[in-house]
């Protein structure tokens, strides 16, 4: 229910705007005729209204979701500086041992 929570954030902000446009273009015709003529007001500026006020839902769901993927992002370049970590210290280990020369470990360093 809350996985991908910023494509369903996105996904309200359309489906609200299409229905609240369509609604007030229902509600507009309706005024009219009843002879009010603030219906023209309600058909022209309330659709315009409904897109514009959308995209600030539309955008604090896309927020979410540029978060969620920094948050991953942040977690897989952690886990790379660990993964680079663990070669540098066995390289080192290695030169030490002996196992491999000062040259391979200079080698092996610069590939890194």
């Amino acid at each position: 229910m809350y996985n991908e929570i910023g494509e369903k954030i996105k996904r309200l902000a359309q489906v609200s705007c299409i229905i609240g446009a369509v609604g007030s273009v229902i509600l507009g015709i309706a005024m009219l005729d009843e002879g009010i003529d603030a219906g023209v007001g309600v058909i022209l500026f309330c659709p315009l209204l409904f897109f514009i006020s959308s995209w600030i839902t539309y955008g604090f769901g896309q927020l979410v979701d540029d978060v969620h993927k920094l948050a991953q992002n942040k977690g897989g370049i952690h886990q790379e500086n660990e993964d680079i970590k663990g070669k540098i210290d066995t390289l080192k280990k290695w030169k030490q041992e002996g196992l491999i020369t000062e040259t391979e470990y200079i080698n092996k360093m610069e590939e890194m």
